[in-house]
Parts: C-alpha cells; structure tokens; sequence
C-alpha cells in the first residue's frame, strides 16, 4: 500500500481554532502543488502520474485531512514515484524549518509555494503540520517555526549583489528560438533543476551550436525534447542563471525512443542449447 500523508490545520481565534474555509483550501492547494512540483523534478519531465485522493477528514481539533496516491493511469505501479516523491518532500520541508539550503528536488516554483504555506501560518493560521508516514521527519509548523522558515526560503531564493560566470552545461527542455531585440540567435531552455526558462545566446561564429539548432522543429517543443548546452554561463547569484552563451547543443533522446527490454533480449541467442552447454562451449572455443 502507497503512503498515505496526513495533514492538520487549526486556525487562530478568540472564539474558536477552526480555520477559515479559504485558508484551508490554499494551504492543501500548496502541499499539493509541492508534492507536484517534487515529481516533476524527481523525474525530469513535466506531469503528474498521482492522483491525490482525500480518504479520511476529521473535525477533531485540530482539522485533518488524509490523502493517498493512486494512479492517473488505471493498473500503472507508481510506488515506487510515490516513495521518492514522500521521502524528498518530508525531508525537503523539515529542513527549511532550520536551515537557509535548497533541498533535493526543490525547483525554484516548488520554494516559492513552500514559502506561502509557511508565511499562510503567520498570518491567519495557527498550526499546519504533515504526517509522512514511518521514517520520515514530520512537519510542524507554528508561527515562530514558520517565521523561521520564511527567511530561510527568503535567503536561498535571494539574488546576491556579486555576479559570476563559469564554463559548464545545464539540462533542461528544448522551448523554442528566437531573435532578441539585438539581433541575436537565441533558443529558450526550461532548466531541469529549478524549472527557470533560462536564454541561451548562440554568437554568428559558433557554427556549430547554429547547426545543432537550426533543424528543431516544433514537435521538439510539444514533446519537452530535453537538450544539454554547453558554454559560459553568467550567473546573478549562486544556483540563479541570467544567461548562457551557448557554443554547443546536445538534443538527448526521449524515454519513449530509448530501446526497450523486448528490444535489447533475443530469446534464441544460444540457438537452442541449453544455458549449461551453451557457456561449455563457448569457454572451449568450440562455440560456431
């Protein structure tokens, strides 16, 4: 059985700890969103195959909702995603309630949704916390908890005042070209990492880079073609990326083109015999 995540709200009133209607429905809409965001990045490509269902609600204070997964596709196996998408987003939650440091799979969209929830908890709610299931840190969020956490999504997600640059690559998917407002070549890359559509300047002399581009179609666009490029990457802090100066594209093939288990196993290779006598042979050179 998939893990199931529980959360809990309780609101902040004279009268009463039941959370307003509104809050409750942006605060489930946000872990969602991050429980989303988490996939996506976990597994390189844009969708979900979860379906989030709510199977259990209680009133006792404070309010809880249970959600487990199930998947989109009917009789698919997503135990395995789910695992990855439960461990990273509980781990990634706990450790932005005591440390400024961007955790695994943590897009830059997936941060700012972070931030709501924890900011939501200091204005308006009370406690919000996340049950993950066995093994996994739990999240509880109070004010001064949340308050904490908001400045250190704050920091990781600032832009310092010293730029750099440095030679490398980033992988992302292929969104399309164009010409800037200075007449530049420049092709569109959505970064795998932090989900930023990063611009990606090929120079009139980099030949090469020109050719790799230059017969992308628009059906590279609709699949999320992924694509690797290489060049100067100019950056406006740590891990934030103004621009690359792009010498070289790498067009990567999709899952769907890679060859499959029926592609790669040929049932016949020992022509009949045995495994035994087959492995005899072939140590005795006497294999034809």
């Amino acid at each position: 059985m998939s893990r199931a995540v529980k959360f809990t709200i309780s609101g902040h009133g004279a009268e009463t700890d039941a959370p307003t209607v509104e809050d409750v429905l942006d605060q489930m809409r946000d872990f969602l969103d991050i429980l989303r965001g988490v996939e996506e990045a976990a597994v390189g490509a844009p969708g979900s195959a979860i379906e989030w269902r709510v199977v259990h609600a209680s009133r006792n204070s404070p309010l809880a909702l249970e959600i487990r997964p199930f998947p989109k596709q009917f009789a698919t196996n997503i135990d395995a995603r789910v695992e990855i998408v439960v461990t990273e987003t509980a781990r990634g939650l706990a450790a932005l309630q005591y440390r400024a440091e961007r955790p695994r799979h943590f897009t830059n969209d997936v941060m700012r949704k972070a931030q709501r929830a924890f900011k939501r908890v200091t204005n308006g709610i009370g406690m919000s916390g996340a049950d993950f299931g066995p093994g996994l840190p739990t999240v509880a969020l109070t004010p001064s908890v949340a308050r904490t956490a908001v400045r250190n999504v704050e920091t990781v997600l600032a832009s310092p005042d010293k730029p750099y640059q440095e030679i490398g690559s980033v992988e992302g998917y292929f969104q399309g070209v164009e010409m800037d407002g200075y007449g530049r070549r420049v092709a569109h890359v959505l970064d795998r990492i932090t989900g930023e559509r990063i611009k990606c300047v090929i120079a009139r002399n980099e030949k090469a880079a020109i050719d790799d581009i230059a017969s992308r179609q628009i059906r590279d666009v609709w699949r999320y073609t992924r694509v690797l490029v290489h060049g100067r990457i100019f950056f406006n802090g740590p891990g934030n990326i103004d621009h690359v100066d792009a010498e070289g594209f790498r067009f990567l093939a999709m899952r769907s083109d890679l060859p499959q288990i029926d592609d790669i196993i040929d049932p016949d290779f020992t022509n009949g015999m045995r495994s035994e006598e087959y492995l005899e042979r072939l140590r005795d050179g006497t294999l034809s």
